[in-house]
C-alpha cells in the first residue's frame, strides 16, 4: 500500500494506492481532499494561506492520510510519495526542529504505534507527476476538470482538524499540560 500526498497553502489532498506486486502496477483505491482553515493554521501555529507553511501542510496531509486509512495500512510497510522534501524528512525522522513539524512527527509516531503500521518509506516524486494529489489539494482553485483516475474512486471531504484530533497539544493550542510549571527543573533533590 502507499499514500500519495500534496498540499497547497489552502488545502490538502491524498490518494491511497495499492501496488500489484507481480506487475508493479499502481491502482488508486480512495482519496481525500480537505480545505485548510484559519482555525487549523492557528492551532498549528502557522500562517494561513502562505507558502511558508507548505511543508507543514504536506506533513499534515501525511498524518491525516495515515489516520484515515489506518485499518488498510495495519501490519504493513507503507510508502509515502510527495513532492515536499520537508514532509518526507519529517516522515523519515518523525521529528523536526520546527515546532509544528516536530508536533506532527510526534503525532505520526504515536499513530504508527497505535495503528500497528510497520514503517513509512518516504519517496520523492516530482510535482508535475503528482497530478491527482495536486488537484485534490486545490479545492479553491480548480481551473481543470477532475483527473480521470479520480472519477473512478471515492473522494472523501474531510472536516478541519481540531485539538481533539491530536494526542499531544498542538503548538498553537492555548492549553498545555506544562503551562504554569516553574522555569527551572524541579526534582526530589530540590525539595530536600
Amino acid at each position: 500500500m502507499g499514500i500519495l500526498t500534496d498540499a497547497s497553502p489552502l488545502g490538502l489532498g491524498a490518494v491511497l494506492v495499492h501496488v500489484d506486486t507481480l506487475t508493479k502496477a499502481v491502482f488508486l483505491v480512495e482519496a481525500f481532499e480537505a480545505k485548510f482553515s484559519l482555525a487549523e493554521a492557528t492551532l498549528l501555529g502557522v500562517e494561513h494561506g502562505e507558502s511558508s507553511s507548505q511543508g507543514i501542510l504536506e506533513a499534515l496531509a501525511v498524518f491525516r492520510a495515515v489516520k484515515l486509512w489506518r485499518t488498510r495500512l495495519q501490519d504493513r510497510a507503507v510508502f509515502v510519495r510527495s513532492d515536499s522534501v520537508v514532509a518526507l524528512a519529517m516522515t523519515r525522522k518523525l521529528a523536526s526542529s520546527t515546532p509544528a513539524l516536530n508536533h506532527l512527527g510526534g503525532e505520526l509516531a504515536i499513530a504508527l504505534e497505535q495503528f500497528n503500521i510497520l514503517r513509512l518509506v518516504p519517496q520523492h516524486i516530482p510535482g508535475v507527476m503528482n497530478l491527482e494529489p495536486d488537484w485534490l489539494s486545490r479545492p479553491h482553485d480548480r481551473a481543470e476538470a477532475m483527473p480521470d483516475n479520480l472519477k473512478k474512486i471515492r473522494v472523501k471531504q474531510l472536516a478541519p482538524v481540531t485539538a481533539e484530533d491530536f494526542a499531544l497539544p498542538p503548538p498553537g493550542d492555548k492549553i498545555h499540560p506544562w503551562e504554569g510549571l516553574p522555569p527551572h527543573n524541579v526534582s526530589v533533590f530540590h525539595n530536600l
